[in-house]
């Protein structure tokens, strides 16, 4: 009797906890790589110079050649922290939409595999018949 109990247990375990888990393991992986580019993080500093790097005036009074100097340093810092930014957002952002995409495809699977499993097993009975 256990035999004919099993596969029922399967299907409530399958369609029910197993898919429950599977959306679960999918949202830890989407938070994961969230927050291991710190896409928030990176978007509120998006337009601060690169690792803080800038000039600052040195001389008393006003000098053009160190103000224009400071200003041109300055802009090119925040030029290269928001190019290296951009960048990784955009590498995050593709991790994730291959993540999402993958768990579509998943997904699909996970649902389908127990079909697929049954119609295998129905097929491979037909073929010891048959022979």
């Amino acid at each position: 009797m256990a035999l004919f109990a099993f596969p029922i247990e399967y299907f409530v375990w399958h369609y029910g906890e197993g898919l429950r888990d599977f959306f679960r393991v999918f949202g830890n992986f989407l938070w994961a790589v969230y927050n291991f580019f710190s896409i928030p993080l990176l978007l509120r500093t998006f337009f601060m110079p690169w690792r803080r790097l800038q000039e600052e005036k040195k001389q008393q009074g006003f000098h053009a050649e160190e103000f224009f100097g400071n200003i041109i340093v300055n802009i090119i810092m925040r030029l290269v922290g928001m190019l290296v930014r951009l960048v990784t957002l955009i590498i995050g952002a593709a991790i994730i939409i291959i993540i999402f995409c993958a768990s579509i495809v998943s997904l699909v699977v996970w649902l389908t595999l127990p079909l697929v499993v049954a119609v295998l097993f129905v097929f491979g009975l037909t073929l010891i018949i048959n022979s």
